[in-house]
């Protein structure tokens, strides 16, 4: 089980979750990676979904204003926010 216990188990809770599916995103691997098996008929929007809570889950922590932070944290926050962004890119790419 996992226990959170400080602000740091949080995120690195959250960033095990959201991070698999932003780097599968971000390489246009999310439909190959992505199991299937779990809600075949839903499928088709699956990859969207997990983008979606993703990003929802993600989105205060990366709105947070940087200043407010540690050095290393606001480091690790800027690098997701900029994935994030190349990930909707890639979520719009009609390719």
């Amino acid at each position: 089980m996992l226990r959170i216990q400080n602000r740091k188990d949080w995120l690195e809770a959250m960033l095990k979750i959201v991070t698999p599916v932003l780097d599968a995103l971000e390489n246009g691997e999310l439909k190959k990676r992505l199991p299937s098996y779990l809600h075949e008929d839903r499928f088709e929007f699956a990859q969207l979904e997990a983008f979606g809570r993703s990003v929802l889950g993600i989105a205060p922590w990366i709105e947070v204003d940087p200043a407010s932070l540690e050095a290393e944290e606001a480091k690790l926050q800027k690098k997701y926010r900029e994935q994030v962004i190349r990930c909707i890119e890639m979520a719009v790419n009609p390719e």
